[in-house]
């Protein structure tokens, strides 16, 4: 994986643990440094769009229309889904959904590699 995607993957996974203004514009600045390209810099658009301001730390809040979290979220397991082989898109989506419910529960929504 690429240093930039996998930047960006470590600091929205550690928003995901640990929320809050600071980690998420971390995962944005990584996702920025990505290059919006990858699922990884998308769960970093994720975790920043989910914070209390799109603005500045400096500036006026300014408050995210709640849609654009699942937006990323959605784009990220999109782009995830059909990396490598787009064949297996289905069976990638079912186990990325299952993740999730994992990390909602408290679980630590880890995956295991894929078979060749």
């Amino acid at each position: 994986m690429p240093e930039p995607d996998r930047k960006a993957r470590e600091q929205a996974e550690g928003w995901v643990r640990q929320q809050g203004m600071t980690q998420a514009r971390a995962a944005m600045d990584e996702a920025r440094r990505a290059g919006f390209q990858s699922p990884e810099a998308w769960a970093g658009v994720a975790a920043f769009w989910s914070g209390d301001s799109l603005a500045p730390p400096e500036a006026p809040a300014v408050t995210p229309p709640p849609h654009l979290t699942g937006i990323a979220v959605a784009g990220a397991l999109a782009l995830a889904s059909v990396r490598g082989d787009a064949a297996r898109q289905p069976q990638r989506l079912a186990m990325f959904l299952q993740s999730a419910q994992d990390i909602a529960a408290g679980g630590p929504g880890r995956l295991p590699p894929e078979a060749p």
